[in-house]
């Protein structure tokens, strides 16, 4: 079995240790405390089996510490918040199950942050805005919830997020629309729901980034995810308001005008519409025009053209054409409509 000797504690000036990928077994040598100029700390990809030690707390040069993909177990200690020299922290894929350190939220100056396959509970807190400097930070793969904080948009220097294969529930917040540098961003597998920003958080993502989040709608047609109601409802309202735009106005003046000559000229006793403008022209689902809302329309005399009345239209709107009028004429009901 290949192990870490104890005497690496008599090795005082060493500044970095590099033993990644050697199958060593056993554990972390306690006296590798004593090694207090020591910046980097490799030992990824062996076949550790035991837990951190709180004594790596004493390492105040630390800088980089890489534990990943070996068989570290227990409590992610509380004490590495106090290395302020680290710049890159990796423990991901091992078997630790304590809940989110608070005190690695107090690492303003970390620039990788990987905590991934694990077992790790608990919640992001607001305080991952003390990350000012963080440029990668990778949680997936574990067992956390809640919401992630809006404070997340202040992290203006991040580039890489990974949050995916968690229990995290609520919106993605609006805020993330200011990380222009984010190059890499996974939420898929949560419980997220609701739309999905529409700025520039959205431009260089494809939909894996947010798959198997049922409840999450979006904007943009490339990410593959379903639109969200309220989207749906203006695309319909658009659809209408493009037929309208582009069906032959000819068409609709020709029925309306139709429909006026028939009532002007089809029975013995003709009859004024008086109040014609265009929210009493109706269109049926053939795009045919009808004239609605008779009101106080008026009957003629046969042989007249023209009737006094005091109800000139409806109650809020009179057409300037009948401005201190209280003449109703057939051949203004025309101008009503715009035909001059």
């Amino acid at each position: 079995m290949i192990s870490i000797p104890d005497e690496i504690g008599n090795l005082s000036g060493l500044i970095t240790v590099e033993l990644h990928l050697n199958d060593i077994e056993g554990s972390i040598p306690t006296r590798m405390k004593e090694l207090m100029n020591l910046q980097q700390l490799d030992l990824r990809g062996n076949r550790l089996d035991c837990s951190i030690s709180d004594e790596f707390c004493q390492l105040k040069n630390l800088g980089w510490l890489a534990l990943s993909n070996n068989k570290i177990h227990g409590l992610v200690p509380t004490c590495l918040g106090n290395l302020t020299s680290l710049r890159y922290l990796d423990l991901g894929s091992n078997n630790l199950t304590s809940r989110l350190p608070s005190a690695l939220w107090s690492l303003k100056d970390i620039l990788e942050l990987d905590l991934s396959s694990n077992a790790l509970i608990g919640s992001i807190p607001p305080q991952i805005q003390n990350l000012r400097a963080i440029t990668k930070l990778n949680p997936s793969r574990n067992k956390i919830a809640g919401n992630i904080p809006d404070r997340i948009g202040s992290l203006l220097s991040l580039q890489f997020l990974d949050l995916s294969l968690n229990f995290i529930t609520g919106m993605i917040p609006k805020s993330m629309e200011t990380l222009i540098d984010l190059r890499y961003l996974n939420v898929s597998h949560n419980k997220l729901r609701g739309e999905i920003p529409d700025g520039g958080l959205s431009k260089n993502l494809t939909g894996q980034s947010f798959m198997m989040n049922d409840a999450l709608c979006g904007r943009n047609p490339s990410l593959q995810i379903q639109p969200c109601v309220n989207q749906i409802s203006q695309q319909r309202s658009n659809l209408v308001e493009m037929h309208i735009a582009y069906t032959p106005r000819l068409n609709i003046m020709i029925d309306v005008t139709s429909g006026l000559e028939y009532l002007h000229e089809g029975y013995s006793s003709p009859i004024v519409h008086c109040d014609l403008k265009p929210s009493n022209v109706l269109l049926d689902e053939d795009m045919v025009a009808h004239v609605s809302d008779f009101g106080i329309s008026k009957l003629l005399d046969s042989g007249q053209s023209k009737t006094k009345t005091k109800t000139l239209a409806t109650i809020g709107y009179i057409a300037p054409e009948y401005d201190q009028k209280e003449l109703c004429l057939q051949k203004e009901m025309f101008i009503a409509l715009g035909l001059r």
